[in-house]
């Protein structure tokens, strides 16, 4: 068997489309008329599926490297490359359009780019949907990338650390809104 073969799990297709079947209904709601109240409510509720995909990728990610020691290098390349280089093209693409077509859309501004091109974005409201709408899930799924191997080496050397990396998580990231909520960070907020 292959290296990427064991890596591979066929059933989580069929898992995939069906969070991307869901995250495509959340966008496109059913008519209220059509199907009721029940069903369109329910139909914008089914954002879940990006929870979906954010759970999918952390399984497949302690699939893959949580056993193995972990090479650091090769494996922010291999992220890096995954992700980044697609999405810069498409973002670069998406900043030249409406700088292009500035009457409609608006001219973007710099700060708009950067948070964008550096995956921060999705740390700030006011920049949340900016440039390609649904990379905001980016933030979250680079910031997991980042902080997986650091993850995977504390709970290896302290067992205890698979209880106290989440409180301290959730810790860390009420701080972070409380911070945001009160300076002007980098000059992106407000």
């Amino acid at each position: 068997m292959s290296k990427q073969s064991l890596n591979y799990i066929p059933e989580l297709t069929g898992v995939r489309a069906i969070a991307a079947g869901l995250v495509f209904i959340h966008h496109n709601p059913l008519d209220e008329k059509k199907f009721g109240t029940f069903l369109n409510k329910l139909s914008s509720e089914l954002h879940i599926g990006v929870t979906l995909f954010f759970v999918l990728s952390g399984f497949l990610i302690a699939h893959r490297y949580f056993d193995k020691k972990i090479q650091f290098k090769t494996y922010f390349i291999n992220r890096f490359a995954r992700i980044y280089p697609m999405f810069f093209i498409l973002t670069m693409a998406t900043f030249s359009f409406y700088a292009i077509t500035k009457g409609k859309y608006g001219i973007p501004e710099l700060k708009e780019l950067i948070a964008n091109l550096t995956f921060l974005k999705g740390f700030f409201d006011n920049l949340k949907f900016t440039g390609i709408i649904q990379s905001w899930t980016l933030t979250v799924e680079e910031f997991f990338y980042l902080s997986a191997p650091i993850i995977f080496l504390l709970i290896k050397k302290w067992k205890h650390s698979i209880i106290t990396i989440p409180i301290s998580l959730l810790l860390l990231g009420f701080g972070i809104v409380k911070v945001f909520e009160n300076i002007n960070f980098l000059g992106l907020m407000g």
